[in-house]
């Protein structure tokens, strides 16, 4: 997965030598399916849940990446 996200970047920068390469998962809103939205549903219907404790990452809310990208495209001419 590495060396794909690296020859996706080099082919991206080759295209545009001012490309901005911005990496996000564990995406969530208010707005469509996503883990955050099926916990709280599912922790209002039922006693105890059982879920995976096998993977780490870090949740990005949406909103707050679309104004850092915002923010990003401004500042950079």
């Amino acid at each position: 997965m590495a060396n794909q996200n690296l020859k996706g970047n080099r082919q991206s920068e080759a295209l545009d030598d001012k490309a901005l390469i911005i990496r996000t998962a564990w995406l969530y809103s208010s707005h469509g399916n996503n883990f955050v939205k099926t916990m709280l549903h599912l922790m209002k219907e039922k006693q105890s849940l059982k879920v995976i404790d096998d993977q780490i990452g870090t949740p990005t809310w949406a909103h707050g990446l679309a104004q850092a990208i915002w923010k990003a495209h401004v500042q950079c001419p």
